[in-house]
């Protein structure tokens, strides 16, 4: 999806020249409708993240998707559909410079325990009860679009 038909969350000064980025995320449910995510520290404030991240060059968004949660959970992902992309701009305060990500966002089932030594242990929050505590805004919005899936 191009820029002109993603819905865009976040902005920064028109003078600013932001950091192109690729990611790719993955929406996973529970039986109580909750969806999975990891916890990181954001500048001394735990924040959430859907399942997943940045792509490496010359990966496609379903590669990079499958190889961030074997990283992040050390689980198998089975993708069972592609959902919208967003793009999300934010401060990258480790850097000093703004950030437009272009994120490209899965619907999946997990697969089995942790097979692999992974970064971080698997958490199922409610997006609406928990939606401040996400770092990025088109992760909210991502989960919200899948409820309806």
């Amino acid at each position: 999806m191009n820029d002109s038909s993603s819905i865009t969350f976040g902005a920064c000064a028109p003078d600013v020249i932001p950091n192109e980025r690729l990611a790719a995320y993955v929406i996973v449910h529970d039986n109580q409708g909750r969806v999975a995510a990891v916890q990181a520290d954001v500048r001394g404030r735990d924040e959430l993240w859907l399942p997943g991240g940045g792509m490496l060059e010359h990966e496609t968004p379903e590669e990079a998707v499958v190889r961030e949660v074997r990283e992040e959970l050390g689980r198998d992902l089975l993708i069972r559909c592609r959902l919208e992309s967003a793009i999300q701009y934010f401060y990258q305060g480790d850097r000093g410079a703004w950030c437009k990500m272009t994120a490209h966002f899965f619907l999946g089932e997990l697969h089995g325990p942790p097979i692999t030594p992974h970064e971080h242990e698997l958490l199922w929050v409610d997006p609406t009860e928990h939606k401040a505590d996400f770092f990025h805004a088109c992760h909210v919005w991502a989960a919200s679009q899948a409820t309806n899936k």
